[in-house]
């Protein structure tokens, strides 16, 4: 990587660490919750449309901040191929997998009772798999070390206090080795999804509230008899 894509790394990994401190100052008693879901994602190699499978995990831990931790594949119908010319040479380079770990921080705008709105910053290291043809070689298998930088907004409307429907958008920058290439620039792109998110920590708090409620109510029912 440059210089200056160094320099935008790092001022992504500060800005988590800085918020997620500043965030902690606003609320000592603030309890942190945690959530564990599917996050996935539509987006484009080139002109054509792909979709990456997602996992994330999350904390919240200030009622502005939350981290997270992710992983996402590109589909395994999203194969891409394009033709780059070097010297003279083209080669048809198929693009078989785009993987990486992501480290998130989330800034959240708006948390109601029926709302959320936040803005995810993510930073994350992985690799494209492609195979190369042309006319001195035939069917290359090369792994490119790969840079993320995904950012942008995503919004819920709760259906329940547990359960929330909504969608995001973003554009994500990346980064192949240590020189620039066309397929690089295909991955490149803006981001968009659909999403569903179940809250597991106000789901859980029901299920125990209920829990007490009941056990409470037969402690009355045996004291009546």
């Amino acid at each position: 990587m440059t210089v200056a894509q160094n320099k935008v790394l790092w001022f992504f990994i500060a800005w988590m660490v800085i918020m997620s401190g500043y965030s902690q100052t606003e609320e000592a008693s603030f309890k942190p919750k945690f959530n564990i879901g599917f996050d996935n994602k539509n987006s484009f190699i080139g002109d054509k449309t792909v979709r990456f499978n997602g996992f994330l995990t999350t904390i919240q831990i200030g009622p502005r901040s939350r981290l997270g931790m992710g992983y996402y594949t590109l589909s395994k119908n999203s194969q891409f191929t394009d033709v780059s010319s070097q010297n003279g040479i083209d080669t048809l380079i198929t693009v078989r997998n785009f993987r990486y770990y992501s480290m998130e921080y989330h800034y959240i705008l708006l948390n109601t009772a029926h709302w959320e709105l936040y803005f995810p910053f993510e930073v994350g290291i992985g690799g494209v798999s492609t195979i190369n043809t042309s006319n001195r070689s035939t069917g290359v298998t090369r792994m490119l070390p790969a840079q993320v930088i995904n950012v942008g907004t995503v919004g819920y409307y709760k259906l329940f206090s547990f359960i929330g429907l909504g969608g995001g958008v973003g554009y994500r920058y990346v980064r192949l080795g240590s020189r620039p290439n066309d397929i690089a620039d295909d991955l490149t792109r803006p981001t968009y999804s659909i999403r569903v998110k179940l809250y597991f920590a106000d789901l859980i708090n029901i299920i125990f509230h209920n829990d007490i409620k009941r056990k409470e109510y037969e402690i009355k029912r045996k004291s009546k008899v």
